[in-house]
């Protein structure tokens, strides 16, 4: 995986990937938004013509509907809306994996997806039923992460200009948990999960 997603979400290198019949690093795919004859690109003709297929392709998807496509930042997730998709410079942003070369971009789940991920929430209900738990307190720590690759102490809060509060940061952590059909946690786990875990979910 090229990257940290949100649980249930993909990076734009991985969704491409998941689509394209060779594997390309994120650098590779990123060369497709240089100009055709751009030395910088390292693509072999028939390459780069296979992976603008599929560059457009899963552009064609997220505008028909079939996918999403978030925005993630240390803000939270914000869905793009799928006229979004219809632009010319689309298909360069998730190329780059970025919206206008800047927030990152992750790509929601699919119907099948979705479905699965219902039935591993109903999985886990069952297992707390009988006393079980799941591992809520890595997703908690990979979504932190996600959301504040820097550390939330080195972000901004959009209106005060100053590091979000840690009720500020459970708070964004519990709306992509949810975002991500995942269960929502209390300040002490997020913070155990950070002490336990501290190297950004590896």
């Amino acid at each position: 995986m090229n990257g940290l997603t949100l649980p249930g979400y993909r990076s734009c290198p991985d969704a491409l990937n998941d689509m394209h019949n060779e594997h390309l690093s994120a650098e590779e795919w990123s060369w497709l938004s240089l100009g055709k004859y751009d030395e910088r690109c390292r693509l072999r003709s028939a390459q780069r013509q296979g992976a603008m297929e599929t560059l457009n392709k899963l552009q064609s998807e997220l505008f028909q509907g079939k996918l999403t496509a978030w925005l993630a930042s240390h803000e939270g997730l914000q869905q793009l809306p799928a006229t979004t998709f219809a632009s010319e410079e689309a298909a360069m942003w998730l190329a780059n994996g970025k919206y206008r070369g800047g927030t990152s971009l992750l790509i929601g789940p699919d119907e099948g997806q979705i479905q699965k991920e219902s039935n591993s929430r109903s999985e886990d209900n069952s297992e707390r039923s009988k006393g079980g738990r799941p591992n809520i307190s890595r997703d908690a720590a990979l979504v932190y992460w996600t959301l504040f690759p820097d550390d939330h102490t080195e972000a901004q809060d959009a209106q005060s200009g100053k590091p979000p509060t840690w009720k500020q940061v459970l708070g964004r952590v519990n709306e992509a948990l949810d975002w991500a059909n995942r269960e929502q946690v209390g300040l002490s786990t997020l913070q155990g999960a950070l002490k336990s875990d501290p190297s950004k979910g590896n």
